[in-house]
């Protein structure tokens, strides 16, 4: 699975500005433990990056619809995932990294 990457490249020198991303993510089959959930559309992610002066904050949400099957029927159903996306990371230094908390690469992605 790809990540998602949000050029922040125009906030990065301007403490206080923010990026806001409202887009759709392919995520592919979960499977967690036996339990397999399968997407019925991509994961719909709406969050704001904003230059803290010291880091970078990231604040927002995502959603998506999944299959998953019941475990006593063996029938199919609809199960709705909503969850919050929060999380830092420091401010970028002159070689920058990407990493899941939020770091910027050398392309001054997120």
């Amino acid at each position: 699975m790809q990540p998602l990457l949000v050029d922040i490249r125009e906030i990065l020198e301007a403490p206080g500005r923010c990026v806001t991303v409202d887009t759709d993510y392919a995520l592919a089959i979960l499977v967690v433990g036996d339990e397999v959930f399968t997407p019925t559309r991509p994961v719909r992610v709406r969050a704001t990056i904003t230059n803290a002066g010291e880091g970078l904050v990231v604040t927002g949400g995502a959603s998506v619809e999944m299959i998953a099957t019941c475990s006593r029927c063996l029938c199919e159903f609809p199960l709705d995932f909503d969850g919050e996306l929060e999380g830092c990371g420091d401010r970028p230094t002159a070689t920058p990294t990407l990493d899941s908390l939020g770091m910027v690469s050398d392309r001054g992605t997120v």
